[in-house]
């Protein structure tokens, strides 16, 4: 008898335990994910992925290009900006440190590009819009 009750125990509890799980997938599949700009829009990171796909023409296949940006590397934004810019560059490596031909600007504000450019030695190849920027080390 004992082991009955235990038995039905375990299996209320699981059961229970399946009914809270499917409840709280369902909430979350009838929600919007956090960052969906809206109804059919993908999410930030596809959509930020795209920014880049004319800039990518203009890119070697491989190999390590400058990364310039108005935003603190350091900070949530501004890391948030170099790693999915990364992400949508691969198999290109961005390096704010690099001393590259190839400099890669993704600014939040466009009007600041051609004085951080400059005071970095860069010039401006192409504005492909929405923040991104093509730059060539002045000189090479």
């Amino acid at each position: 008898m004992r082991d009955r009750t235990r038995s039905y125990m375990v299996r209320s509890g699981v059961g229970l335990l399946l009914v809270v799980a499917a409840s709280a997938s369902w909430v979350q599949v009838e929600k919007p994910a956090p960052w969906a700009v809206g109804g059919n829009e993908p999410d930030w990171v596809t959509s930020n992925e795209h920014r880049f796909d004319e800039l990518k023409k203009s890119l070697p296949p491989s190999g390590v290009v400058g990364y310039l940006s108005d935003l603190d590397l350091g900070g949530n934004d501004g890391s948030a900006a170099w790693y999915t810019a990364e992400y949508s560059l691969v198999p290109l490596r961005l390096s704010p440190e690099c001393d590259c031909e190839s400099v890669i600007g993704n600014f939040t504000d466009s009007s600041v590009a051609p004085a951080l450019a400059k005071s970095r030695g860069l010039g401006i190849v192409r504005d492909f819009g929405r923040g991104v920027v093509l730059l060539r080390r002045s000189g090479k």
